[in-house]
């Protein structure tokens, strides 16, 4: 008589996330997907609209379900249209719970876990809040972080606001980067920078993310503004990215700068590029100037590509730049200590390739995919290891 086998274990995870467009969380969350264990582990995607993001999780195999989602302003007192909306949200949340047998919730960032962790506690499945932005401890308590059985950081900086709430558990997984596709490409740098009406001889600089006051595009601009005045050779500044909403004026005032200062020749506005290779291939160091920053995938990136990395020595970005070995931190807006350092990469060009190649050695030991998936999956098996599969 033939042994019966057991039924394979495959657990339903529910991915909370809002954002439609491809930033840096979103791209880590990409990464999961697809290479998280199939034979395991089956994603649900829970997206507040379509998007980008939906159409690449889709591409990667995952079912992605649409709602709209709705937070309480804690901070303040929240309207009755805001709390009807609120707890609407988590009705439909706990509905796909029970219709797609989810057996686990896992929040890409704080505020999803506002919807996240009461319904995960209304339907005693484990939740998981995944911190991507730093916060205080009063938004912490305030979005019902506090609900979640498991934290997860993406750095030392946003999990230090955790170290006061004893006994929470916390784990540090840094953001990944996926060194086989992400890597210098020579003919790219070529097409590239022949697209952007750049000279091979030209010295290039970029800043790469969101247009918004806090990433700093404004202190990188007034550097290449010091550089270029005193410089017998002008140094090229790509600012890389779009707005969005909520933003004010401040990319109006970037270019007002550039025109006030005729920095028109030397500073090229690009929007976002899909291919990142190609963006970091083309250039020759990578800035980041915010005045906080939570991890900085923009510099893992760069890394990955061989391109040395300047950035303010704050957030997670002094976990991820080792000075004088992958680049060199800067105090928050520095501006003449950024254009004195954009002048020592230019003036030492082997030094620049020395640490652009200890940058690629980096992300190949740290921020590996295989590394991030297999910690994260371990929190997974420790959460859902005594439960069975909802049927």
């Amino acid at each position: 008589m033939q042994e019966l086998r057991e039924a394979p274990t495959m657990f339903r995870i529910g991915y909370l996330n809002q954002a439609a467009h491809l930033y840096g969380a979103e791209k880590s969350l990409l990464d999961l997907i697809r290479n998280i264990s199939r034979d395991q582990y089956e994603p649900i995607v829970i997206l507040h609209e379509e998007g980008p993001l939906a159409q690449e999780l889709r591409s990667a195999g995952a079912e992605v379900v649409t709602m709209p989602f709705r937070y309480l302003s804690l901070r303040s007192h929240p309207s009755l249209s805001t709390v009807r909306g609120y707890l609407n949200s988590c009705k439909m949340l706990s509905s796909i719970v029970r219709e797609h047998k989810i057996d686990l919730l896992h929040a890409n960032d704080l505020d999803f876990f506002q919807l996240a962790g009461p319904v995960a506690k209304l339907k005693r499945i484990p939740g998981i809040c995944h911190v991507r932005t730093v916060r205080t401890r009063k938004e912490y308590v305030l979005d019902f972080a506090w609900l979640a059985d498991v934290v997860v950081a993406n750095s030392g900086a946003t999990a230090r606001p955790w170290e006061w709430l004893a006994g929470r558990r916390v784990h540090i997984i840094s953001n990944p980067v996926d060194a086989r596709t992400i890597a210098y490409d020579a003919h790219k740098r070529e097409q590239t920078r022949q697209h952007l009406g750049l000279c091979e001889d030209n010295f290039v600089a970029a800043v790469a993310g969101r247009i918004i006051r806090h990433k700093g595009q404004d202190v990188f601009l007034e550097a290449l503004r010091i550089v270029n005045t005193s410089a017998n050779r002008q140094m090229v500044g790509l600012i890389v990215g779009g707005p969005t909403r909520g933003t004010g004026n401040f990319e109006s005032e970037l270019h007002e700068f550039v025109q006030a200062n005729k920095m028109e020749d030397c500073v090229r506005f690009v929007p976002f590029m899909d291919d990142v290779s190609a963006l970091y291939s083309a250039i020759d160091v990578l800035v980041l100037p915010s005045t906080y920053e939570p991890f900085g995938r923009v510099l893992t990136e760069a890394m990955a590509c061989g391109r040395p990395c300047l950035a303010t020595d704050a957030g997670g970005a002094r976990e991820i730049v080792l000075p004088d070995v992958t680049g060199r931190l800067f105090p928050v807006g520095d501006a003449e200590t950024l254009a004195r350092e954009l002048v020592y990469l230019r003036d030492n060009p082997d030094i620049a390739d020395a640490w652009g190649q200890a940058g690629r050695q980096c992300v190949l030991q740290k921020y590996t995919i295989s590394g991030y998936v297999n910690s994260v999956q371990a929190i997974y098996e420790e959460l859902l290891g005594s439960r069975s599969p909802e049927q």
